[in-house]
């Protein structure tokens, strides 16, 4: 009969390892200063070139930043212009545009533009290939028109099935919004929503989704402006059940880590951050956010689980500690973080699109490594200490999907290793679940195939031996690409 194999360790390393792309990890305030949230708040100097007025984004790997956009260039990780990464067809003084993976991609990114108000509010999309040159990216498709005549407001969110997602626009001058549907076949057609109030006369403001995926809050700035909240369902795409809340002149708009709160700031001299209570319908002034000679700007949900925003004009950034805090709870610092001396913040901070268990509860995959030998192909996967469940192992099939192959139970370990018996080449990917049922994707991975060239034997006291005779012994596996990995062997006869 057949031996069975348990893998007791290894030190193997693959192929291929798609870094984890992060979209909250680094903020860029203006060409003098920038903040990594991976850790406490900590300021760095942006390459050359990299500056904010309103919507931007930038795109991480780990702290280190993939690229940049501010809505009409595309820089590099240097600083640099991206290849073919001019004129994309946004505007600098945009409220907002997102970037997002494209599903089943570890190297295209899809960037979303709007004009401003004050241009033809033409609705974009851009392509970047993070594979191309050497991995500092070009762009390969730009400007493409999806519609015109929009507002600057747009947000993104994953949808229920953790590998496709919403695109959210609304159309100026009207109560309609659309909801399109991101998947690795491209973009879907819209699903239109007519609901809650229309816009005001300059189509100006923010929208957010909520962590939980459940709720819509968006901003029309505009005087006697307001703040409106809706339900959202983020399997069909549907907006729904309105609440408006009267607001002077609002603007940038966050949910707090429990969605039950909503904040916005107002956009004027001596401007506020408020706070809504969604259970009660109350509204809280949590203090001022700038003074006389600056504008309140944009909020924005950090991995450190504070909120931060910033006023125009400022070297600091203003903060709420405590987001799922009712009221004075909240915990607002006026001076939260200093930024480096000569920063002169404009009006925006990076849309970070969270993943489905929110980044806040999100896994840190330390590693994530596979090989395939004449027989089986072989995972391994190390994160950071985490109150896991289990693990799902998911490989890609030829429609480009993933299916769930295997089901690993957590146990408490750092570093989890699992034989499958399947000895092709293919792409993989672990999904981690908490207790809670939230869950977490680790990066892509590509898994070739290595050949044995040597094969050794061990007691259990790790001596060498010739051929084995008995029942338990180990194994030591050395490949053609020059890594060892031993495994202990229980033979069934």
């Amino acid at each position: 009969m057949g031996a069975r194999l348990f893998l007791l360790g290894l030190m193997v390393w693959p192929a291929l390892v798609v870094g984890q792309v992060n979209f909250d990890a680094n903020w860029i305030m203006d060409r003098n200063s920038g903040v990594n949230y991976n850790t406490n708040p900590n300021n760095f100097v942006p390459p050359p070139n990299m500056d904010v007025q309103e919507g931007n984004a930038v795109v991480s790997d780990g702290n280190n930043i993939l690229f940049h956009t501010d809505g009409e260039t595309i820089f590099d990780a240097t600083g640099s212009v991206m290849s073919n990464g001019t004129n994309i067809g946004g505007h600098l003084s945009n409220s907002q545009l997102v970037t997002v993976q494209m599903p089943g991609s570890d190297s295209l990114f899809y960037v979303f533009t709007i004009n401003d108000y004050s241009t033809s509010q033409d609705f974009r999309y851009t392509i970047v290939d993070m594979s191309a040159n050497g991995g500092m990216g070009a762009v390969t498709s730009k400007g493409n028109l999806i519609g015109t005549g929009y507002t600057e407001k747009i947000t993104a969110c994953m949808h229920d099935n953790c590998e496709d997602v919403w695109i959210i626009t609304q159309v100026c001058g009207t109560n309609q919004f659309e909801a399109r549907l991101l998947t690795a076949s491209g973009i879907g057609s819209p699903v239109v929503s007519t609901v809650g109030s229309n816009t005001l006369t300059y189509c100006i403001g923010c929208m957010k989704v909520s962590p939980d995926r459940t709720k819509l809050a968006v901003t029309e700035f505009d005087g006697s402006g307001f703040v409106e909240v809706f339900d959202f369902d983020n399997v069909t795409g549907t907006i729904s059940n309105p609440t408006n809340y009267s607001a002077t002149d609002p603007y940038g708009v966050e949910f707090s880590p429990n969605s039950e709160l909503v904040y916005y700031t107002e956009r004027k001299f001596n401007g506020r951050i408020r706070q809504i209570d969604l259970s009660s319908g109350v509204v809280y002034n949590l203090g001022s956010i700038s003074n006389m000679s600056q504008i309140g700007g944009q909020i924005q949900l950090a991995k450190d689980g504070a909120i931060y925003g910033i006023s125009a004009f400022s070297n600091r950034m203003f903060g709420v500690e405590n987001p799922d805090g009712v009221g004075a709870a909240a915990n607002y610092n006026s001076n939260a973080h200093t930024l480096i001396s000569g920063t002169s913040t404009r009006l925006g901070v990076p849309q970070n699109i969270q993943p489905c268990g929110g980044f806040l509860l999100a896994v840190d995959w330390l590693s994530v490594a596979g090989w395939v030998t004449d027989e089986h192909t072989f995972l391994e996967w190390q994160v950071a200490e985490h109150q896991s469940d289990y693990y799902e192992i998911q490989r890609m099939d030829e429609s480009q999907r993933f299916t769930t192959i295997a089901k690993v139970p957590a146990t408490g370990n750092d570093r989890y290793t699992y034989r499958l018996d399947y000895n092709q080449s293919a792409y993989y990917r672990i999904v981690e679940y908490d207790f809670n049922g939230k869950r977490d994707k680790s990066p892509i991975i590509e898994v070739r195939n290595a050949t044995e060239v040597h094969r050794s034997y061990f007691d259990l006291l790790g001596r060498k031996i010739g051929q084995p005779t008995g029942n338990r012994y180990v194994e030591q596996i050395t490949l053609d690409n020059g890594k060892t990995f031993a495994q202990t062997v229980s033979r069934a006869w």
